[in-house]
Order: structure tokens, then C-alpha cells, then sequence
């Protein structure tokens, strides 16, 4: 039976009716004639000395009749403390006993009333009903058992359905009038014991979704949640707006509405860090898109933490892309709930680095930060955009998918920029600065994006002067591109995306930029009306509504040909004007496709290994290429070229493979010597490296130290750079290797690898040849007394060495320079 009775209990609770007055039991004539007040404290003690269910009946029939709404004990301060411990009475255990006995009936007609009273007409302010709710929570979180722990989390459920939100803030606004009346607080000492009030009515409120029930009454079954918290969460959210579009709905008696504002952000705040963004959001779009005027929850994010509003506005952004509206319907959507405030700023400052939003979402968030919003959130955006673009990591090792929608952030962001601005932002010298790092460290299509933007931005900021790298566009280039219309921010229109039936022709050449970004299909996107038709592919797009929904792009590289356009709709311009034009031209995309141009592209071909022409054109130009390459292009890219040589594998049996891998690891100690000495000394002693690549490796350091590249050649230029690259004293080249060499073999472990085994004396021998090369080119370094203590030490190990006899040749050669240098 009582299990029954809890059934009904939850089924009340979900379909969420308020209950009409129960009907009172017939009340014992002595609990009638009692005072008031006497009566409730006869009754705390007729409960506490309950021996059977009826004495547990009656003493409860009399407590429904003692603390009744019109009861003037129940609404004088004294009788206030007599109801709440006649309360903490009741939710202790030896009266749950008694309360899990009682039918569903009894329960609603003797046990509920105590907690939630039922007036005519209701009377939303009752201090008696915060104590309830708090009361409740507490026995709820400490219940013993199962049983008992789903009968009060239900009886709570129940309470807080039967009164709104705004009821309880009420309440609680009560209950500290209530409690600061005797001492005469002034209004804020008011305000503060009300909001210490509603601080434990908002906690159970939050906590309510997430509790479970851990088992039934033997302990041994799981259930599951107490209810839909979804449909609790949706009702919470609707009455939060009711109560924000009428604060003053409680009379001048009632709390202010700035004081309602700050406590249900306090509510919506403790729901968000519960994890109950998600649906908190879904249902707030949904109020906004039905209920004009939601500029109110825009005023509760600004109260929330910030943390915890940045989260709740990254769910909002969600919930509206999910709608799948068109532009303008989005940025409405978007400026009821975030509008121009600090908030926007910082979740657009983290939409722009993360990136996690659909690109659509990302135009309408970019219109408002860039056209509507102050000059230093415009700042804070491109200067996020900028730090992301313009990094060495970006550039160099970055994941291509992420570039292109940094690069479409970037470009919105330039475009929705007013062009006065532009000039006076910092982050756009910054940007015109790193484009440099694109041609030196980036991909090939990394390099197409970063030129692409530099003529996209210089067009923007000069448009008089255009800059045009010729450039041949790669595909995957070209299907970026096709999703923007860059023709309409020309005329000050916002720049949209096609629709998905628009775009299922790119996707063959490139990855479609919706992908992975939206857990909604485009396909089921709201159409977009067609484009309309005009001779020119550039054209802007006639606006069919407030705001331009859709246009078409040119994929061709003279996409930007076309001159400035302006507010009103230009006569067209035949492509042969154009052609007259003299642009800034570069001779980038010139090259021999089999002879790249930039060292990023030689190590792409390189570690494809899949064509042999091009396998073998590259690896002849490796060498030039790193004596060729500028400071930032060997900084970066001189680890990936000495991990590619010591792995490279030679599947093509190239002619000449050998020479021209021993010429680019030349090429890097010219270039770089201690960083080339350190990775080439580590090659040395790796077991994964073949003995042939270590011989080859310690060649090379001989023959950059005795000049003898210029003579491995017959071209006089080639000849000519290797002697242009030669620093001024070989102790250069030679220092950092015999100090990386020893520094190497002061492992026991490399020694013992290298002169202790018997199969390894060709090597170890080759190993001395080299040092002492090494050491009579270090005569003129100023550490010469350095680099001799450690020849010292070299060759005191072979002391203890038993085969030392094996290489006693090079060790007496070896022994006469550090004497010599000693002296």
C-alpha cells in the first residue's frame, strides 16, 4: 500500500495541475478548544509519543487543524517557530515510519498540508513555506533509507509544484521581514535576510533534478531519476520568465524587482553549474521566439557569474543554430538573449578561438560583435583571431580543417569591421606582418589561405592599390571561398553561406565546412532563395528581405577584379576593363610544380614518397633549399628536415640518394650548427638508426669542417652558395659537434654499445677518425681549454677498457693533440 501511495504521489508531481483544498477531517473537540499556540506544542508532543498508527492519525488531524492558513498561531512569530519544529518533527525517522503507513489519501489530507498550506484566496508571501522547503531538502539528503528518502523527495516535488517561483521568492522575501522585523532593520538588512532566505530555497530548487534514488527498502535495486527533470527544468525556466516580464507582481509590499532579478540569475546560475544549461536553453529560445520582449534575460546573464553565463550563452548560441533560421531571424535571436553587452564580448572572444559553431552561427555572431557592438569588443575578437593566426604553431603544424574557419572568422571579421577602424586596430599591422610566415613555414594550402587574406585584407584597407600574388587556387582553396559572398560587404551586406544543395557541388573538391560542426544536417537547413541571375558571378546579390540571404561566388582567381562597389546597384563591367589594370604582381605560383620552391613543400613530397620524379627532384633540392631558407623557414621546419633524413627510406633506388642526403645534412650544420650537432649526435646512438646512416651522419660533420662541399659539385652557383653559407672559422661547425659527440658517450650505456662490443669496431673507429678531426679544427676556438679537459676525460675512459689495444693508433694520435694543446 504504501508503495502505491508513493506511485500516486509521483504522478501528481509530473503532470504539474495544482491540487484544489483537500478536504479537513473531523478535528478531536479538544484540539479545537485549545489555544492556538498550546495546541501545536500539545501536538509536537502527541507525535513524539505516537505507540500506534491511530495516536499517529489523530495527532497529525490536529495538526492540520492547528496550523491551518487561517489560524492566527500559524502567522504570529511565536507560532511560526512552534510549525517548524513541529516539521522537523515530522521528517525525523520515528515519524516516517508511521507516514510510509498511511495511504495515498491520508497522506495528501494529514501529511502534505504540514508543509504546503492551501488558502483561499492563495496567498503567494508565507514565511511558512520556505522552512518547508528547506526542511524537506535537509531530510531528503540524510534520509536513511530508500523508502523513506522517495516519500520526502516526492512531498517536496510536490510543494514546489503547487507553488511558482515567484511565490517562493515571495516567501522568502517574508521570511526575512519576518525575521529582521523585532530588530528594526533598515531595508538593506532586509534585502540581505531575505536573499539568505532564498539562497536555500534556490539550492533545493537546483538539487531536485539530480536526485536518485539509491535503492529500494532492502538496498538491493537501482532506480532510476525521482522524475523528468526536463519537464521540472522547462517549468522552472517559464516561470523565471513570468516572473522577470512582472517583478512588482507581489505589490509594493513585495520584494523590489531589482532584488527578483538578482535572485532568479542566482537560480538560473545553480541550474547551470548542475549541468542543466542545455535544456534551460532550449526552453528560453523557445520563450523568445514566442513571447515579444525577452530582453529580460539578456539582464539576468549580466547578473550571473561570469563563468557561469558564458556557459549558459554557449548553449543559447546552440540551441538557436539548431533552429536552422534564416540570418536575420538569427541575429534577432541572438541579440534578445545576449545583445551588446560584456557577455557578447567574451563568448565571442571564445567562439572565435574555438571555433566549436557552425559557420552561419559564426556570421551572425561576427555582424553583431564587428557592426553593433563597442570598438573594444571589436578589438578583443580580432585580436584573439590575430594571436591564433599569426602563431608559428598555427602556421606551421596546424590542422587544415581549423584554418580554413579561422580564416573565414578572419575575413567576416575585416568585412563587418567599418573600414575607419580597421586602420586604427592594432592586431591588423599584426596581421599584415605575420602574412611572411605563411610563404616561409606554411603547406601549400596554408600558404594559399594566408596570401588569399593578404589580398582580401589589403583590397579592404586600400582599395586603390591591389595586391595579387597570381595565385593558382587549390580546390579545397576554392571551395572555401565558394561559401562566401564577397560582393555583398562591398554594399554593407552581411557576407551568408549557400545553402547544402548549393554546396554538395564542393564537396567532391573539398570538405564541406559544415561538416563535424553542427550536429544538425544541413540538409535540413531552412532554402535559401535562389541567387538571382547576373552576368557577372561577382556581382552583390539584390537583398530579397531586410537582409541578403544568398548569393554565388566566382571560384576563378580573378575573383577580386572587380572595382569598389557602392550603395547603389553598378552597371556591369565587361571583364576586358579589368583587364587594363596593372595590380602589385608576385611570381609565386611560377615554379616548376617538380622543383618547389619553399622548404615545407619539399618535406611534404618527401613524406609521401609516392612519385619517384618528384621524390628525386626533391631530394637534390634539399640542400640549396636549406642553405636558401631565411631564419624564421630554418627555425622551424630545421627539426622536421633531421628527422627526415635520418628516417628517409630510399624505395625508388634514387641515383645519387646517398650524396644528396650527406649535402642537406651539410647544408644544416652550416646553417645551424649546435642544433644540428645535438640531433645528429642523438642519431648516432639510436638503435633505430641504421649503421649506415651513422656513418654517413659523421661524415657529413667532416666534411663541413675541411670546406670540401664546394668541391662535390659542378655547378658553379650551387658551388657558390655552399661558400656563401661557410662560416669564418670551422670551430664553429666543429665546437657544438664534439661537445654534443661527448656529451653523448658520457653514457655508460652509448660506451659500452660503442667500444665494448667486438662487431662495432669499424664504427668506433670511424668515430675517432672523426673527433680528431674535429679537435684539430677547434685550434683557434676560445674554449680550446674547455674542449681539451674533455678529450682528457675521453680518453681516461679507455683506461678501464680491456680491447682498448684495438684502436691504439687513434688513441695515441688523439693523445699527441691534447698534449700539443695542453702546452
Amino acid at each position: 500500500m504504501t508503495m502505491l501511495a508513493i506511485s500516486g504521489e509521483m504522478s501528481e508531481v509530473g503532470s504539474g495541475q495544482r491540487q484544489a483544498k483537500p478536504a479537513q477531517p473531523r478535528l478531536p473537540q479538544s484540539a479545537q478548544q485549545a489555544a492556538p499556540q498550546t495546541a501545536i506544542a500539545a501536538i509536537c508532543e502527541q507525535l513524539g509519543g505516537a505507540q500506534d498508527l491511530s495516536a499517529f492519525k489523530a495527532a497529525l488531524a490536529s495538526a492540520v487543524a492547528a496550523t491551518g492558513a487561517e489560524s492566527a498561531a500559524s502567522n504570529s512569530p511565536n507560532g511560526v517557530k512552534l510549525v517548524h519544529q513541529l516539521q522537523t518533527l515530522l521528517v525525523r525517522e520515528t515519524s516516517l515510519k508511521w507516514v510510509v503507513c498511511l495511504t495515498d489519501h491520508e497522506q495528501s489530507t494529514l501529511f502534505r498540508p504540514l508543509f504546503a498550506r492551501h488558502t483561499q484566496p492563495p496567498q503567494p508571501a508565507d514565511p511558512l513555506l520556505v522552512h518547508s522547503v528547506v526542511v524537506l531538502f535537509d531530510a531528503t539528503r540524510f534520509a536513511v533509507t530508500a523508502l523513506h528518502r522517495h516519500l520526502l523527495a516526492a512531498t517536496l516535488a510536490r510543494v514546489l509544484d503547487m507553488h511558482p517561483v515567484a511565490d517562493l521568492a515571495a516567501s522568502a522575501w517574508a521570511a526575512g521581514s519576518l525575521s529582521s522585523s523585532s530588530q528594526r532593520h533598515p531595508q538593506p538588512q532586509q534585502q540581505t535576510a531575505a536573499s539568505a532566505q532564498w539562497l536555500q530555497v534556490r539550492r533545493a530548487i537546483s538539487t531536485l533534478p539530480d536526485i536518485h534514488i539509491n535503492g529500494d527498502t532492502d538496498g538491493q535495486t537501482q532506480q532510476p531519476a525521482l522524475f523528468a527533470a526536463e519537464t521540472f527544468i522547462d517549468r522552472i525556466v517559464t516561470e523565471v520568465d513570468d516572473t522577470l516580464r512582472r517583478p512588482t507582481l507581489h505589490g509594493t509590499d513585495g520584494p523590489t524587482p531589482d532584488w527578483m532579478l538578482v535572485q532568479m540569475a542566482g537560480l538560473v546560475q545553480d541550474l547551470t553549474k548542475r549541468g542543466h544549461a542545455d535544456i534551460m536553453a532550449k526552453q528560453i529560445v523557445l520563450l523568445a521566439a514566442s513571447r515579444p520582449g525577452a530582453g529580460q534575460w539578456q539582464k539576468l546573464l549580466e547578473q550571473m557569474a561570469r563563468a557561469d553565463a558564458c556557459v549558459l550563452a554557449q548553449s543559447l548560441i546552440v540551441q538557436v543554430d539548431r533552429l536552422h533560421l534564416a540570418f536575420d531571424d538569427t541575429l534577432d535571436a541572438l541579440r534578445n538573449v545576449l545583445g551588446n553587452s560584456a557577455l557578447l564580448q567574451d563568448v565571442a572572444c571564445r567562439a572565435a578561438r574555438q571555433q566549436q559553431y557552425s559557420l552561419p552561427i559564426m556570421d551572425a555572431l561576427l555582424w553583431l560583435v564587428c557592426k553593433d557592438s563597442e570598438p573594444s569588443c571589436q578589438q578583443s575578437v580580432l585580436a584573439i583571431l590575430t594571436s591564433v593566426w599569426t602563431s608559428r604553431d598555427f602556421v606551421g603544424r596546424g590542422d587544415f580543417e581549423y584554418q580554413k574557419r579561422i580564416f573565414v572568422s578572419l575575413v567576416l571579421a575585416v568585412h563587418y569591421t567599418p573600414a575607419k577602424a580597421l586602420n586604427a586596430l592594432e592586431p591588423i599591422r599584426r596581421l599584415l606582418q605575420g602574412i611572411p610566415q605563411f610563404l616561409e613555414i606554411g603547406s601549400a594550402l596554408t600558404r594559399q589561405l594566408g596570401l588569399r587574406f593578404g589580398e582580401l585584407l589589403s583590397k579592404r584597407m586600400h582599395p586603390e592599390v591591389k595586391l595579387d600574388f597570381q595565385l593558382t587556387l587549390l580546390p579545397e582553396v576554392q571551395a572555401v571561398e565558394a561559401m562566401m559572398a564577397l560582393g555583398n560587404a562591398d554594399i554593407g551586406l552581411p557576407i551568408v553561406f549557400r545553402s547544402s544543395a548549393s554546396n554538395a557541388a564542393h564537396q567532391a573538391s573539398g570538405s564541406d565546412l559544415h561538416a563535424g560542426q553542427s550536429s544538425q544536417s544541413q540538409a535540413t537547413r531552412k532554402p535559401l532563395p535562389a541567387a538571382s541571375q547576373s552576368e557577372d558571378p561577382d556581382a552583390p546579390v539584390a537583398p530579397s528581405s531586410r537582409l541578403v540571404r544568398s548569393s554565388l561566388f566566382d571560384d576563378n582567381d580573378d575573383s577580386d577584379d572587380e572595382a569598389e562597389e557602392t550603395q547603389t546597384a553598378a552597371p556591369h563591367v565587361p571583364a576586358s576593363v579589368h583587364a587594363n589594370q596593372q595590380p602589385l604582381q608576385f611570381g609565386i605560383a611560377t615554379r616548376n610544380p617538380h622543383r618547389k620552391g619553399f622548404l615545407a613543400d619539399c618535406l611534404a613530397v618527401l613524406k609521401k614518397d609516392q612519385q619517384p620524379d618528384e621524390f628525386e627532384a626533391c631530394l637534390k633540392d634539399l640542400a640549396p633549399l636549406v642553405l636558401r631558407a631565411t631564419h624564421l623557414e630554418i627555425e622551424e621546419l630545421h627539426g622536421d628536415v633531421c628527422t627526415r633524413l635520418v628516417y628517409l627510406e630510399d624505395t625508388f633506388e634514387t641515383e645519387g640518394y646517398d650524396q644528396y642526403r650527406l649535402a642537406a645534412w651539410v647544408a644544416l650544420c652550416l646553417r645551424r650548427p649546435v642544433d644540428s650537432a645535438r640531433a645528429m649526435s642523438q642519431s648516432l646512438f639510436d638503435r633505430n638508426c641504421g649503421l649506415s646512416t651513422r656513418f654517413w651522419i659523421l661524415r657529413a660533420w667532416q666534411l663541413a669542417v675541411l670546406d670540401q662541399m664546394p668541391m662535390q659539385t659542378d655547378d658553379p652557383q650551387l658551388a657558390a652558395l655552399w661558400r656563401q653559407h661557410r662560416p669564418p672559422n670551422a670551430y664553429q661547425i666543429a665546437e657544438p659537434c664534439v661537445l654534443a659527440l661527448f656529451d653523448q658517450l658520457a653514457d655508460q650505456r652509448h660506451w659500452r654499445d660503442l667500444f665494448g662490443q667486438d662487431h662495432m669496431y669499424a664504427y668506433a673507429s670511424e668515430v675517432l677518425r672523426t673527433v680528431k678531426v674535429l679537435m684539430l679544427s677547434t685550434h683557434a676556438s676560445p674554449h680550446r681549454a674547455r674542449l681539451m679537459d674533455e678529450l682528457h676525460l675521453f680518453l681516461q675512459a679507455f683506461d678501464r677498457q680491456e680491447n682498448r689495444l684495438l684502436f691504439m693508433q687513434d688513441l695515441m694520435q688523439l693523445a699527441r693533440i691534447a698534449d700539443a694543446g695542453a702546452v
